[in-house]
């Protein structure tokens, strides 16, 4: 139980690393599908832990732990997941007042 405990403690931390969090905010910021989105966020993570975490393990002669990389796996496709609900929220709200005013438009007399 602890070990599980450990593994979402260590995704929830993951939220807050200064690298990948940007990435993970821009793919579900910018990308306008949720499959998509959360791809990004993975290869995002991958791309930064074998070019970063990774030479980093190597210089310092240290194991690179599997476990890690999941729980930010699993912490970066939520914070992608959290960002995509509200930008696709906010995509529909401004969708929804462009046909309004396109409406109010069409409707006017033109005199």
């Amino acid at each position: 139980m602890k070990e599980i405990i450990g593994f979402f403690v260590m995704a929830f931390a993951s939220l807050f690393d200064p690298i990948r969090t940007p990435g993970y905010i821009i793919s579900g910021w910018a990308i306008k599908n949720l499959p998509g989105a959360l791809v990004a966020s993975i290869l995002w993570n991958v791309l930064i832990y074998g070019v970063i975490i990774m030479p980093i393990d190597a210089r310092l002669q240290s194991s690179t732990r599997a476990d890690l990389f999941f729980a930010s796996c699993l912490g970066g496709v939520f914070m992608t997941g959290i960002v995509y609900f509200f930008a696709s929220r906010r995509r529909k709200r401004q969708q929804a007042e462009m046909a309004a005013k396109k409406d109010n438009d069409e409707n006017k007399p033109s005199g």
